[in-house]
């Protein structure tokens, strides 16, 4: 049986004024995607492509122009209060740096003190204690960090207090916003173990956005690319992997493996901003496929089979 959908973006855009200019330019662009309960879905382009800007939509820190937001079927509405912490209690989000996502000025004890007080109310020594111990327990820690200030912390310990941060609302998902690219290598492995066992022993969702393929490959089980504010393809993790159907996917996936592409103007698309959109494929004038129609018109998305799609008018494969 196939599991249900737990988080939905419909349609969802997001416009920036160009500075000095009239005009504006998509972030974020009628984008639609779908994550199952239980399932990691990796959110993977180069940077500027629109992932984190997406992912803030989705947790209420940047307002869309466009678009829905469906958490377990019902759709949020970011003017009610009660919404968002619905959204709250089912979604949290651990972020790229946890050295300046936590108060340099708190204690580990007082951040947690502060959780456990929103989320019971009522506040007594003995339960605070066994509460917070538990949490620790589950990323690795003990309660001898509690007295400890962030800067006292080395980068894998303090992203493992995010973890915990994010755990104390006993949530059904959590978003990844590049929680281990500011890690060193061998601690970031540790850490992704940890995701994965969290995963099971709590059965939670993952949204994972990276730009590092390699952890992708290894985590996610459905991946989604996105190229200037557009998803380009989607489907099941090694399908996409092995044998990408987008040019711009077959490309990224090159200079992930440090490959260097048969037509050399595909490099560029590292370093080849487009500022000013318009209605045709934005990998069009980097892509050895590309024809008139390209150029042209954007297209939609194509379905592969059951579980793949791609938006292009010459796939792959």
């Amino acid at each position: 049986m196939e599991s249900p959908i737990f988080y939905k973006v419909e349609n969802v855009v997001k416009r920036y004024k160009i500075p000095g200019r009239q005009n504006t330019f998509a972030a974020v662009d009628k984008v639609n995607f779908a994550i199952k309960e239980g399932e990691t879905y990796g959110l993977v382009g180069e940077s500027g492509c629109g992932k984190t800007t997406m992912v803030r939509m989705m947790m209420g820190l940047v307002e869309a122009d466009e678009g829905s937001f469906i958490v377990n079927g019902e759709t949020i509405n970011w003017n009610k209060k009660e919404d968002r912490l619905r959204l709250y209690k089912s979604v949290q989000m651990v972020f790229q740096d946890p050295y300046s996502s936590l108060n340099p000025r708190m204690r580990i004890y007082d951040i947690f003190k502060e959780l456990f007080k929103f989320i019971n109310k009522k506040f007594s020594n003995k339960s605070f204690n066994n509460w917070v111990e538990e949490l620790l327990k589950k990323v690795g820690l003990n309660n001898s960090f509690l007295d400890r200030y962030p800067f006292q912390l080395s980068g894998g310990q303090r992203q493992r207090i995010a973890l915990a941060r994010a755990l104390s609302m006993n949530p059904k998902m959590l978003i990844l916003d590049e929680a281990v690219s500011a890690l060193d290598v061998s601690v970031q492995a540790q850490i992704l173990e940890l995701m994965q066992k969290l995963q099971k022993q709590l059965n939670l969702t993952y949204l994972f956005i990276s730009h590092d393929l390699a952890v992708v490959s290894v985590l996610a089980d459905r991946v989604g690319i996105m190229l200037e504010g557009i998803l380009v393809e989607e489907g099941v993790s090694n399908k996409i992997f092995s044998s990408p159907s987008h040019p711009y996917s077959s490309a990224l996936l090159k200079a992930a493996k440090e490959i260097i592409p048969e037509n050399p103007a595909l490099d560029k698309s590292i370093i080849s901003p487009i500022i000013e959109q318009t209605i045709h494929c934005p990998f069009y004038s980097l892509c050895a496929s590309s024809t008139k129609e390209c150029s042209s018109s954007l297209p939609e998305f194509i379905k592969l089979n059951d579980n793949n799609k791609v938006r292009c008018f010459s796939p792959l494969n």
